[in-house]
């Protein structure tokens, strides 16, 4: 190479737009760099760059060289991510590195591509003729020979062009990608630049830009190359040609077309992911808008299906226990009977269809297991006497008498699978055998019949919904065909499963699995006594009857609940929708409302929150729920409405007193009360208490909340938290009266919130409802309201902690 070649590419590099420097491995220094790179390491020259300490500091400093230099000898050239601290302060770049060969030593050149951190080439200063100036200095032959080796080396496509569009000289990157200019082979003639564009115009653009402002925009444009069009990214600088002194620009480009192919792709496959996961949200949406659909026609189909059912079996129910013939008594058992076999259709479907939404839950309650078990076969024990048919139960010695779990669903599950092994049995047997299961926790009931069993071919398919063996099973048994799908997910649920063996003419063999932890014993006793008493209706201690309003728009329901009622002394007064619900409890006092939730004019939902939104004696009055609506959310709705209890039709006698017994049955034993403590009465809010008080009767505790506290954290730990409270209370008191003599009515907001809190997680009524009058004075900051209130503060709280003290006196 002669020296004009040398001083062309000298020139190319010395005014190079990116940062290109030569390091030294063996003495791990920089020994040359373009003026755009002494900018960068903010140098005056070679002399203040080559003083930069650049020794390697430490082992994995010396491997990464050592892995740079086997990279380089296999012809390779690396790309990485560098820290780099030209001005004392880091700065994140993208390098190309490649190894150059001189005096028999190892030199790496470096060129940063671009500045990851969101800044670009252009931001650095300076006008880039650090190389001229070195070989003003003096540089040798051997320093110019490394220089025009570098320049070949840069893996950027490098070319001097005049003003006239002429390229006068070029790297090897740039041979490789538009043909050598001594040949002339590049695609439309290498000397021309403008023939390198599919858009001549550009290049024009782009020298005139760069010769009037110094340089050009970093620009992506297609261009004619040895490989056919390409896109490159396009930069330039002035400069001048080292031989003419002619004004020039150095232009580097860089093939971009993989990387442009890849945006496209990615681009591409973006769109295609917004547009799948628009169409899912849509069938998302469709599907959500269906399934609720398909809810409230249930909810809607359940309501009307259930109101005359509840008619049916009602009076039914009423007429049994009447005089009548035998022929009258076997027809009406006959259709008692086949009420409650189209109620079970119902509840299967209805089960399943919550199933299918996922809004099927468990409880978990403790329950004597023998007695669950018995009393399914009790049930079953009349169906198979009558085809004189054998049935019983073995319970394993090492069960557990007392677990936990779901004794309703448990019956349920017992009461298929037994239920149609007497189906299908004709003659022998069917026994219920009860053992310890494999797993922890585990119970297996294991149910044997001697009936017609079940065809190999039908077992796979016997749990899947509306499955039945054969077609004249339907006809001679009936069936609704969800019964076993049901069961087996109710046994998912309790963390086992529902399988079966079988073959035609031999009989099957069920086996239920379910986890059933085992429980205190005393946790279920005064379950059991409830459940064994007696159910009427409860009285009032002075012997007066309760008066209950019923809220019913169904003529056939009214008479239904009358006839549970009146015959026990209850006294009914009937509304037959919501506003004349909410209108009657206003005007007159009832001891319990039972209101259904679907009714014209206003549902029960809206009346019950009108009665609790009122100021008047009926807010306090407990409100149950009777509706043929059998969802979870259904309960959760009338509970969030002020609701007491909850209710499902077709309503059955034993359900209702029941209820009533929880809610006003132990109001004469007060204050130890199934329902809620009350005062300033004659123990429950009755015609006495009311006139004598005439005023607001006084709750002073939730008592179901509290029963829940101890059924939930135990009784001495509420008896704990009942003496905290107390000890509180005086100082409490203190500071509230404190707060309102000196008029700070901030002060008294906030302790009047702090008691809000306490007392209703301790389930304290009174103590609440007063917290809350008070916080809303304050709120309004109205001082001398919120005096008046504070002035019932000591009554209340003397009440309730003689309450409290009472329930948790010392035995």
């Amino acid at each position: 190479m002669d020296r004009m070649d040398v001083s062309l590419l000298a020139g190319i590099l010395g005014g190079l737009s990116t940062p290109v420097w030569v390091y030294d491995l063996d003495r791990a220094r920089i020994i040359w760099a373009n003026g755009t790179a002494l900018d960068f390491w903010n140098a005056d020259g070679m002399e203040g760059l080559a003083l930069r300490d650049m020794t390697p500091r430490s082992l994995t400093h010396v491997e990464r060289l050592e892995t740079y230099r086997a990279q380089f000898a296999k012809g390779k050239e690396v790309i990485e991510v560098w820290t780099l601290y030209p001005r004392d302060r880091p700065v994140t770049v993208r390098c190309r590195l490649w190894g150059i060969a001189g005096r028999g030593r190892g030199f790496m050149g470096v060129e940063i591509l671009s500045f990851v951190d969101g800044g670009t080439l252009s931001d650095v200063d300076g006008a880039g003729q650090g190389a001229n100036l070195d070989l003003a200095r003096g540089a040798t032959w051997i320093d110019m020979a490394r220089d025009v080796e570098l320049g070949r080396g840069t893996p950027s496509a490098v070319s001097l062009v005049l003003a006239d569009g002429t390229v006068v000289a070029q790297n090897v990157a740039a041979d490789r990608l538009f043909g050598r200019i001594e040949g002339g082979d590049g695609k439309g003639g290498a000397w021309t630049f403008a023939n390198r564009f599919v858009d001549g115009a550009q290049a024009d653009l782009l020298l005139a830009e760069v010769l009037e402002k110094g340089q050009g925009a970093v620009r992506v444009v297609a261009m004619n190359t040895i490989q056919g069009t390409t896109f490159n990214e396009l930069g330039a600088r002035r400069s001048r040609d080292p031989v003419t002194g002619a004004p020039a620009a150095l232009v580097h480009a860089i093939d971009v077309s993989e990387r442009l192919i890849r945006e496209d792709a990615l681009r591409e496959s973006e769109a295609e992911q917004r547009r799948l996961t628009a169409d899912l949200k849509e069938a998302r949406d469709v599907a959500e808008r269906a399934n609720a659909a398909k809810s409230e026609f249930l909810a809607m189909m359940s309501h009307e299906i259930r109101t005359p059912m509840n008619g049916i079996l009602g009076l039914a129910e009423q007429i049994l226990d009447t005089d009548l013939t035998d022929t009258q008594y076997r027809a009406l058992t006959s259709i008692k009977g086949s009420a409650e076999a189209l109620l079970a259709v119902i509840n299967d479907i209805l089960d399943f269809s919550r199933m299918e939404a996922g809004r099927l839950t468990l409880e978990v309650v403790p329950f004597d297991l023998g007695e669950v078990c018995s009393a399914v076969l009790d049930l079953l024990r009349p169906a198979a006497e009558e085809k004189a048919l054998t049935i019983g139960q073995v319970l394993d010695p090492r069960l557990p008498r007392v677990v936990l779990g779901d004794p309703g669903r448990l019956r349920q599950i017992l009461l298929n699978v037994l239920g149609n092994a007497v189906k299908f049995t004709d003659e022998g047997e069917v026994d219920l055998l009860v053992s310890p299961g494999e797993g922890p926790d585990e119970i297996a009931f294991v149910v044997r019949d001697t009936g017609i069993g079940i065809a190999p071919e039908v077992l796979p398919s016997l749990f899947e919904r509306f499955t039945q063996a054969d077609v004249s099973i339907v006809r001679r048994f009936g069936g609704s065909g969800l019964g076993l799908t049901i069961s087996r997910r109710l046994a998912t649920m309790m963390g086992g499963t529902v399988t079966a063996e079988s073959s035609p003419g031999r009989g099957s063999v069920f086996m239920i699995r379910a986890r059933l932890p085992e429980a205190e014993e005393s946790l279920v006793r005064d379950h059991t006594m409830r459940e064994s008493r007696k159910l009427v209706p409860p009285r009032m201690p002075n012997g007066r009857p309760f008066r209950l309003l019923v809220a019913e728009d169904n003529a056939i329901n009214r008479e239904v609940l009358k006839g549970f009622l009146e015959p026990h002394g209850v006294r009914v007064d009937i509304a037959k929708n919501g506003v004349e619900a909410w209108t009657m409890a206003d005007q007159k006092i009832y001891d319990l409302i039972l209101m259904d939730m679907r009714m014209p004019e206003m549902d029960g939902v809206t009346a019950t929150q009108r009665i609790r939104a009122g100021r008047g004696l009926a807010r306090e009055v407990p409100i149950v729920a009777v509706t043929a609506n059998a969802y979870a959310e259904d309960r959760a709705r009338c509970l969030a409405a002020g609701m007491n209890a909850f209710l499902s039709k077709p309503l059955r006698r034993d359900a209702l007193f029941q209820v009533m017994h929880e809610i006003l049955g132990e109001a004469e034993t007060l204050p130890r009360g199934t329902g809620k403590a009350w005062a300033d009465g004659e123990g429950a809010p009755g015609d006495g208490g009311h006139e004598q008080e005439k005023g607001r009767v006084m709750v002073i505790v939730d008592e179901a909340h509290l029963g829940e506290l101890e059924e939930d954290l135990g009784v001495d730990v509420l008896a704990s938290m009942a003496v905290r409270f107390a000890e509180a209370a005086v100082e409490r008191m203190t500071h509230l009266s404190d707060a309102l003599a000196d008029g700070d009515v901030a002060e008294v907001g906030r302790e009047a919130h702090s008691l809000k809190g306490v007392s209703a997680t301790l389930g304290l009524s009174a103590v609440r409802d007063l917290s809350i009058e008070l916080d809303t004075a304050c709120k309004a900051g109205d001082l001398e309201a919120a005096r008046a209130v504070a002035q019932s503060f000591p009554d209340v709280i003397a009440k309730t902690l003689a309450y409290l003290a009472d329930r948790y006196k010392s035995p």
